[in-house]
């Protein structure tokens, strides 16, 4: 190989390291605590409240940074917490059962969020299914979001700030 097609091929290689880097650049970076820096961890399913941490690089402190638990502030923990708890417990006030999905004349309905108009809209769905949590009718689903509140619904489980 001559110099020119060293040249060539080494233009390439930092082409696709650059395309990395930037790549990487453009993921957020996570705040980790120096030692002996104080963090917040959230606890389920206790809402408003979250352990107060001192980092010692240890197992605990890498477990809680490895699964997006540690924050710099109360606040940042009890939001996270906030967030948990009020999708798990929509979640599980869901009353559509796996067998339901195999019935397209059974109706499932489900909660979303019109930005534009800034409120929460209603929709149903015979057999497509994601992320949502779906019940038998528009009643029960308005039951569960009065359950847990409009305001707790609209900002933990749709997250809309």
């Amino acid at each position: 190989m001559n110099n020119q097609e060293k040249i060539a091929e080494l233009k390439l290689q930092k082409e696709a390291i650059d395309k990395q880097i930037t790549e990487l650049e453009k993921e957020p970076i996570r705040w980790k605590p120096k030692n002996g820096e104080r963090y917040y961890v959230p606890i389920n399913p206790c809402l408003d409240y979250c352990f107060d941490c001192i980092w010692y690089n240890d197992g605990y402190d890498n477990n809680c940074y490895d699964l997006g638990n540690c924050y710099q502030t109360r606040e940042e923990a009890i939001e996270k917490g906030n967030v948990e708890y009020y999708t798990k417990k929509f979640k599980e006030m869901s009353d559509v059962t796996d067998e339901m999905w195999n019935d397209y004349n059974c109706m499932k309905c489900f909660a979303c969020y019109d930005y534009p108009l800034k409120k929460i809209m209603f929709s149903d769905s015979y057999g497509v299914k994601d992320a949502n949590s779906y019940f038998t009718s528009k009643a029960k689903l308005l039951e569960a979001i009065a359950e847990i509140g409009e305001d707790n619904f609209t900002k933990y489980v749709l997250g809309v700030k």
